[in-house]
């Protein structure tokens, strides 16, 4: 069921966006956008996540960009980059964590399992409420 509907979300997303979605794209659950105060993000964490998302390809190979690359994409400096990262961690939305590079080179990464519980249980919410409003 949950294939199904990605199959068709993909299908939906491309005659909206057409072209662009070739150059890729980053999947991102509603329960993030509509409850960025809930999770006490201000903008610029926001944003700083999302661009952390772009990273993440597979679960299990947590998100390893480069605070320069992040802060480039966002036309800020680095150091901005680090506070929102550091904040993200405060509230236990990411983790720092080491990884090995396939290279054997020790790298510094994102863990995202705190942002997913978090989402999990807002999404378990949602559901519940329109559980309600429907039944």
């Amino acid at each position: 069921m949950l294939h199904e509907a990605l199959a068709g979300g993909r299908e939906r997303a491309a005659e909206r966006w057409g072209g662009a979605l070739g150059a890729g794209f980053t999947i991102v659950p509603d329960p993030l956008l509509k409850n960025q105060r809930v999770l006490g993000l201000t903008g610029r964490e926001m944003l700083v996540l999302l661009q952390l998302l772009t990273f993440w390809w597979k679960a299990g190979a947590p998100p390893r960009p480069r605070v320069s690359t992040l802060a480039q994409r966002l036309d800020v400096d680095e150091r901005t980059v680090q506070r929102a990262l550091s904040a993200l961690c405060n509230k236990g939305i990411i983790e720092r964590v080491r990884v090995k590079t396939p290279g054997g080179h020790d790298v510094q990464a994102f863990d995202l399992a705190g942002l997913v519980a978090k989402l999990e249980l807002l999404a378990a919410r949602d559901l519940s409420r329109v559980a309600r409003l429907v039944g």
